[in-house]
């Protein structure tokens, strides 16, 4: 298995979803990809309903420009949920002030010494920021890592290199960033940077959000319906498709309300899952 292959399997993905509207497509899309959009999120907004919102807006912009998608979906789908918490962020004038408040800070930080990191919650809001500056090759391996959870030697098998090659490149990518969060005022060793991504990289997605998403999901197939052209030529067949999508939409919200509700109750964390109307 060579390094291109998961980047083709997501972008089929998306050539399926954008040409014919085969939500079971952008289904699978989502449920690769909505932990990590929604912990990256939350790592700049440090707010669950912001982050919720932000989420929702990074799916729903890439089932409206699936186009926009040429290379990685997983360093896209980063980038975007990146800008859009850093401009959630910046749309509140209050918090503007708190910015420049804290700006001021980390100047006169820097005048004395470097912060030196021993917490998440100080790490939390600019790591994704600086992970942006990161030259392609790294980003992309710190994403894989440490954002989804691939085991290294899974990647390893995917670029055909040794698991030590594959170590040494994790760490390499984790000390380049190490360096970017050093000019940004906070001081941790890479070793550290490795420990806090391995705890707190991942997160599991609310319920509510969950739900949103298979929502949203369903509609990507309604909207399908609508711009394929089959209402013209045949208003039966393309009305009788909305309405089973519509009545799955709500079949399913509920489904995976419960079933998430159920999970949480029992202390397991939440699992997204969506079911294909047709195998019910």
């Amino acid at each position: 298995m060579n390094g291109a292959f998961t980047i083709e399997t997501d972008l089929s993905l998306l050539q399926r979803f954008a040409k014919s509207g085969d939500h079971a497509a952008f289904a699978e899309i989502i449920r690769r990809y909505a932990g990590m959009v929604f912990a990256t999120c939350h790592r700049v907004l440090r707010d669950a309903a912001r982050a919720e919102d932000a989420a929702q807006e990074t799916f729903y912009r890439l089932m409206r420009r699936p186009e926009a998608v040429s290379h990685s979906l997983g360093a896209w789908l980063h980038t975007a949920a990146t800008n859009l918490a850093v401009d959630s962020l910046r749309s509140e004038s209050a918090r503007q002030r708190r910015e420049h408040e804290y700006a001021a800070e980390i100047a006169q930080a820097h005048a004395d010494a470097i912060h030196e990191v021993s917490h998440w919650s100080e790490l939390s809001p600019k790591i994704d920021q600086a992970m942006a500056e990161l030259p392609e090759s790294d980003r992309l391996l710190l994403i894989a890592h440490f954002l989804q959870g691939r085991p290294q030697n899974e990647l390893a098998a995917e670029a055909e290199v040794s698991n030590a090659t594959m170590s040494r490149r994790v760490r390499d990518a984790a000390g380049a960033l190490q360096q970017k969060l050093r000019g940004s005022g906070l001081s941790l060793s890479p070793l550290a940077l490795i420990g806090l991504l391995h705890d707190h990289g991942m997160q599991a997605i609310p319920v509510s959000l969950s739900t949103e998403l298979g929502k949203m999901t369903l509609l990507s197939g309604i909207r399908a319906v609508l711009r394929t052209g089959i209402i013209s030529t045949h208003p039966p067949i393309a009305w009788t498709a909305a309405a089973v999508l519509l009545i799955s939409l709500t079949f399913g919200a509920v489904t995976a309300w419960l079933g998430n509700h159920g999970s949480q109750s029992a202390g397991n964390p939440v699992s997204f899952t969506i079911q294909n109307p047709a195998n019910r």
